[in-house]
């Protein structure tokens, strides 16, 4: 059997007039490409909140809160909902674990080295705060991660003016 090639890449990007992009690539002998379009709200197929994390998982797994995020933006806000995880491990020799209250599961999903996770769902799925806002990383042997979750923010209420 002649060696297989693998190319994993994703995006998550905004364009000027807020329209968000889910883009997804793999490729080797055959190709799989995804792309979703997202516009700008919080509606059904809309996003207003991107996040993207890079790191090193260890034995101790890491915990993202969804309830208290950092957008791509630098704005500290929650997520009320989300359409879209991207998850990479890219590490090149051990899996990565990732399990949280918002797979529907408490069981890890393993990520083989090289490879990626790609939830999209144009509905979403709630988040609810001490429920399913949490989502773990880790490693029992150490390795890199990337992740994108894409969905809508907690809006905070007007001011009443009083």
């Amino acid at each position: 059997m002649p060696p297989l090639n693998a190319n994993i890449t994703f995006n998550t990007s905004t364009t000027q007039n807020t329209a968000h992009f889910v883009e997804a690539q793999f490729s080797s002998r055959d190709s799989i490409a995804l792309q979703k379009f997202l516009a700008d709200g919080s509606d059904a197929n809309q996003c207003n909140l991107i996040v993207e994390k890079r790191g090193a998982a260890g034995i101790t797994p890491e915990s993202l809160d969804l309830s208290l995020v950092n957008s791509q933006s630098g704005e500290v806000a929650a997520f009320a909902n989300v359409k879209a995880l991207i998850v990479c491990n890219k590490g090149a020799d051990n899996p990565l674990e990732v399990a949280g209250a918002y797979f529907g599961s408490a069981a890890a999903i393993v990520i083989p080295p090289g490879g990626a996770l790609v939830l999209i769902l144009g509905a979403g799925v709630d988040i609810s705060a001490g429920v399913n806002d949490a989502i773990s990383v880790g490693s029992a042997l150490g390795t890199d991660y990337e992740l994108r979750i894409v969905g809508v923010k907690v809006e905070e209420p007007e001011p009443s003016g009083e």
